[in-house]
């Protein structure tokens, strides 16, 4: 999937704040530079929500809570808070994450995504990082039902995202930071893993949602 076809009306998105330079300094010119470099199939644009959303705004809305995972034979906190929003549950790292509402402000983020990538999107799934002790361990989103675009947003504090080869071949990180939009395109849960690490580093609350398609 070429570019141009990702981000067909990148240029002429309605969302508000969108109409200013920012989309054509920032926008498909980084997102081009940044796949080129990366040589991975991603788009990143910095900050194109900044100012537009608030970390806060959404915490009052989500029904965000700790869940436990059950894996290799014990049962341990997950280290984040989580909420999913979808038209069936969602089983995965041995817990099952059942629809939340969508709220006024996700509806009104989803629209905007949708409008800015040029893809539809019917599902998201919500991570609070309330520190550096917080993280996401190696995985990828490869459910057969999971569609082949997953658009990412973060709020907050910046946090380190990390992005390899499945095979070990190659490895690429990006500081995802308040308003960022990163997009996975077709084929990277096939071939790559990603992760958010953890950090000693001081570092606030992020709040990241990655909005998925349902496939029949």
């Amino acid at each position: 999937m070429v570019l141009s076809q990702v981000f067909n009306r990148a240029g002429r998105t309605s969302c508000r704040r969108h109409r200013d330079r920012r989309m054509t300094q920032h926008g498909l010119f980084s997102a081009e530079k940044s796949a080129e470099k990366s040589a991975a199939p991603v788009i990143y644009l910095p900050r194109v929500f900044a100012g537009q959303f608030a970390l806060e705004e959404f915490e009052g809305e989500l029904q965000l809570s700790q869940k436990t995972a059950h894996m290799y034979g014990r049962s341990f906190p997950v280290p984040r808070l989580e909420c999913w929003h979808g038209n069936r549950p969602y089983s995965f790292g041995g817990r099952v994450q059942h629809p939340q509402p969508w709220s006024p402000r996700l509806t009104e983020l989803k629209r905007c995504v949708e409008e800015l990538t040029a893809n539809k999107f019917d599902s998201c799934f919500v991570n609070l990082y309330r520190s550096g002790d917080d993280c996401i361990d190696w995985h990828a989103d490869d459910e057969p039902w999971i569609g082949p675009v997953i658009a990412s947003v973060s709020f907050g504090d910046a946090r380190k995202f990390v992005l390899k080869k499945s095979n070990g071949a190659a490895k690429h990180e990006w500081q995802l930071g308040n308003g960022d939009l990163l997009v996975m395109l077709s084929g990277v849960q096939q071939t790559w893993k990603h992760c958010v690490p953890r950090t000693k580093a001081a570092v606030g609350k992020r709040l990241n949602f990655t909005f998925r398609q349902t496939r029949a």
